[in-house]
């Protein structure tokens, strides 16, 4: 039996919502009622995000200064090579946006980790477009990325082996549910696994985070064949 480990990126990785100070700073003011929209349950997240990022107004150097100021947990690189170190896939699963995402992670020496996230493509000046080629139409939240559907895909990769979900809030709450074996949660994801009597641990910092993996694997006797770059992300 072997073990993948899936990660939120937004306030979970990072200290702040990349996508939500993104919009703030150069999407058009209609962006806060689309946002209220996908909080009171009247559209999904893959719409909610198509629609704002239509409303985004950047041109690349400026989309890129943001990602400069977007900061990480200090300890996630360690916690990246404990992963690597035991042979552990890390995928980084996110509703956020590939493009800020990867700028950040490669900003942290962290550009061989691989990313799923929502497609952000620059179209001409300072307009953007949104795919989700990560979306699934049976999905129950209706989310850009489908956190559900890639877990399983990693189970089936580690040969039924478990999954580790670490993450933070209202997007991770159906994979959490569904699929993780075992949660490593904060925020308002903490609360939901509290509440619906999930198998978890709270945490508050990648440190923490990396003790709690070790424990995982020791507690679990799971062994970890080593696997190449090619099927980890197949």
């Amino acid at each position: 039996m072997s073990l993948a480990v899936l990660c939120d990126f937004d306030h979970t990785i990072t200290a702040e919502d990349a996508t939500d100070a993104l919009l703030e700073q150069y999407a058009l003011p209609e962006w806060m009622e689309v946002e209220d929209a996908w909080k009171k349950g009247h559209i999904g997240s893959r719409a909610c995000m198509q629609q704002q990022i239509d409303l985004l107004r950047a041109t690349p150097a400026q989309v890129d200064a943001l990602a400069d100021s977007i900061h990480i947990d200090p300890h996630f690189k360690s916690f990246a090579a404990v992963c690597a170190k035991n042979n552990v896939p890390l995928i980084i699963a996110s509703d956020g946006l590939d493009y800020v995402i990867k700028y950040v992670l490669k900003r942290h020496g962290l550009s061989h980790l691989h990313v799923i996230a929502s497609h952000l493509a620059h179209v001409k000046e300072d307009r953007w477009e949104l795919s989700s080629p990560f979306a699934n139409a049976g999905c129950s939240s209706q989310q850009s990325t489908c956190k559900c559907a890639i877990s399983r895909q990693m189970r089936t990769l580690t040969n039924s082996g478990k999954i580790l979900y670490v993450g933070d809030g209202r997007s991770d709450y159906c994979v959490s549910a569904e699929e993780a074996d075992f949660i490593l949660a904060k925020d308002s994801l903490l609360a939901y696994c509290q509440q619906q009597e999930l198998p978890h641990q709270p945490f508050t910092s990648f440190s923490e985070a990396s003790v709690l993996l070790l424990n995982y694997i020791e507690q679990h006797d799971l062994v970890f064949p080593p696997l190449t770059k090619e099927e980890i992300y197949a």
